[in-house]
């Protein structure tokens, strides 16, 4: 009953044309470019045009929501058959963590996009579904992708799960990478992935075999991870970090002023930590993005303009002015000095919070206000 109504969820196509090809290129210039303001990108500007050399290796695949005069939603799926992925690939997802990963036959997905029109409609699910079916055709065992850190819960509620490999650092700043294993039953069915009722379709007596997850376990299900999203563990080294009874002078100069536990547990039940190395580029200046940082340990430094306007510590937030205007551009780039700490916030809970509580987004935002007029201040007495 699920699979006939995700069947019939939104049309996916798979483009074989290149008329199709250019439908979706241009479609990413009008995310990329004209809404999320990417200006480093492979971009044909004559044509509004956004297209990479990935498009064009054996074993990529474009799939598309809509149609060639109107895309809405699209996705790129890169197969590697066995020791195949090039060597860029095995450093941005630590292959060399996956025993055995050189017999496998792999895939990432990128380039996945929604218009802003039709978000949080059934056609991220749809795209999934495509993919999965498309990926299980080819025989693949593991799927990589990487994104921002404000969609980890997003991509997990896909199939996708965070591993203990090394944060992927980009143009964009700092990604989280991920890995999906197309045949993980249990655990696809935990996160309500919308291809978990398709496994058994394709896994089991008669059928492909289960991928043997006994030697990949010490990566899908490692220790501490250079990030942390379930709740009561951020809520717990929150505690530990920014929350003892000795540092009240400290917490009241924070964003946590004045919120009482309850309000702090909210916080973490939405939000995630994640450690940044030393010299990484965690936002970049002009995009458009919507997650606000909470340092909780480290030194950062604010710079625009080839400028060095402050430098931030623990306590201090940054990444707010796009969390809290419409627009959500970046106005500096935020670099780490020292290898930190920092909770991740997307606007999305504080725009949830507006609507269930009032009085706590009045009193986050007016904290917010503080911060920034203090900043403020102490930039124009360095003038």
């Amino acid at each position: 009953m699920l699979i006939q109504w995700l069947m019939g969820l939104e049309k996916v196509t798979k483009a074989e044309t290149q008329e199709e090809r250019d439908a979706i290129y241009r479609f990413r210039y009008r995310v990329y470019v004209e809404e999320l303001k990417k200006g480093f990108l492979d971009v044909d500007h004559e044509q509004r045009m956004i297209r990479d050399d990935d498009d064009e290796t054996p074993g990529a695949v474009l799939f598309y929501t809509g149609s060639k005069g109107a895309v809405t939603g699209t996705v790129r799926a890169v197969i590697w058959q066995p020791d195949q992925a090039p060597p860029q690939v095995h450093e941005r997802f630590s292959f060399g963590m996956f025993p055995a990963i050189d017999s496998l036959i792999t895939a990432e997905t990128s380039r996945l996009l929604i218009d802003r029109s039709v978000r949080g409609t059934l056609i991220l699910p749809a795209l999934a579904r495509a993919m999965y079916e498309h990926m299980i055709e080819a025989d693949v065992s593991l799927v990589f992708a990487y994104c921002a850190p404000g969609l980890v819960r997003a991509y997990r509620k896909l199939g996708y799960r965070p591993y203990s490999g090394e944060l992927v650092c980009n143009q964009d700043g700092v990604r989280v990478p991920l890995v999906g294993v197309l045949s993980d039953l249990e655990y696809l069915q935990r996160v309500g992935s919308p291809v978990a009722p398709l496994v058994k379709q394709h896994f089991g007596p008669g059928k492909r075999d289960f991928l043997d997850l006994r030697p990949y376990r010490e990566v899908l299900d490692p220790g501490p991870l250079p990030f942390e999203v379930e709740p009561e563990v951020v809520w717990n080294q929150l505690q530990e970090q920014l929350l003892n009874e000795e540092d009240d002078e400290f917490r009241a100069k924070t964003l946590l002023d004045t919120l009482p536990e309850p309000a702090i547990r909210k916080l973490a039940s939405k939000g995630f930590i994640m450690d940044i190395p030393a010299d990484r580029t965690v936002v970049r200046q002009d995009l458009i993005e919507k997650e606000m940082f909470f340092i909780l340990e480290g030194a950062f430094v604010v710079e625009a303009g080839g400028r060095v306007l402050a430098h931030l510590n623990r306590g201090d937030v940054f990444g707010e002015i796009a969390l809290l205007v419409d627009e959500g551009r970046r106005t500096a780039t935020i670099r780490s000095i020292t290898a930190g700490r920092v909770l991740v916030l997307r606007r999305r809970f504080l725009e949830e919070l507006m609507k269930d509580d009032p009085a706590l987004s009045s009193r986050i935002l007016f904290n917010l206000s503080r911060i920034l007029a203090e900043r403020m201040a102490g930039m124009l007495n360095e003038v």
